[in-house]
């Protein structure tokens, strides 16, 4: 396996989909993003908690990640927080960076 990250390893609950019936194919990512619900529910607080000291600054980052990624006018969407410009994450502009 090139990446150990669990997001990124295969699925053996759907390593026979090419072999699936198309209500198949439904009913298991069906089940799949159920399993997702479930685990945020499992964390809610201590996500609540990150969003409480990050959601801000998430937000001005996804915003400032729609004109390199999408193509849009920097004008359609913008980040704002509280503080202003003085609050925002430094950027690099015209470069994507990946970690």
């Amino acid at each position: 396996m090139l990446d150990g990250r669990l997001t990124e390893q295969r699925n053996p609950r759907s390593s026979g989909i090419d072999r699936m019936s198309s209500l198949e194919i439904v009913r298991l990512i069906n089940g799949e993003d159920r399993t997702v619900a479930e685990a945020v529910g499992r964390e809610a607080e201590p996500i609540a908690r990150a969003v409480e000291l990050t959601s801000g600054r998430l937000g001005v980052l996804d915003a400032a990640e729609m004109p390199p990624t999408f193509g849009t006018d920097p004008e359609i969407v913008q980040g704002v927080i509280a503080g202003g410009c003085a609050r925002r994450p430094p950027t690099r502009c015209g470069r994507r960076t990946t970690s």
